[in-house]
């Protein structure tokens, strides 16, 4: 049994992962959840929301039982986080502060996470860089980067 009549949230997006490109009208499965779907609408990409309890069924391209959908997601790829070591940046991240990142402004794939008074350098996974506005790591293009 699948909802064929139920209500689906739909969010435009621009998953890393995936591109309609010249698709013009489809439902693929999202890279890293099973409870959502890309939707192509002439070249529009959208991430689309199965109804609760629903998962994308990538054979039938709709939200399917989790049973009968049978979706499996790769594990994402794992950043590395290394303790910054001959760094001074103390005065960029003081022992009040809970949580903060901020850019290596001489390495577009690293950044700093700062955490009350402690400073670690995190590398994004092979061919992503940092997107410093949104705190995460991003497709080369999406991401800005400014090396010193």
């Amino acid at each position: 049994m699948f909802c064929a009549g139920c209500l689906l949230r739909v969010t435009p997006s621009a998953s890393a992962a995936f591109s309609c490109g010249t698709q013009d009208l489809g439902f693929y499965p999202h890279p890293t959840s099973c409870t959502q779907f890309l939707g192509c609408v002439y070249g529009q990409q959208y991430t689309m929301h199965c109804p609760s309890g629903l998962n994308f069924n990538p054979t039938l391209h709709l939200c399917d039982w989790p049973d009968n959908a049978g979706c499996v997601v790769p594990p994402a790829p794992q950043t590395q986080i290394s303790p910054c070591t001959g760094c001074d940046l103390s005065s960029l991240c003081p022992s009040h502060v809970t949580y903060y990142q901020f850019p290596d402004w001489t390495d577009c794939t690293a950044y700093y996470i700062c955490t009350r008074g402690v400073v670690s350098r995190v590398t994004c996974p092979s061919g992503l860089y940092y997107h410093f506005l949104q705190w995460s790591c991003a497709q080369q293009e999406d991401a800005p980067c400014f090396q010193a």
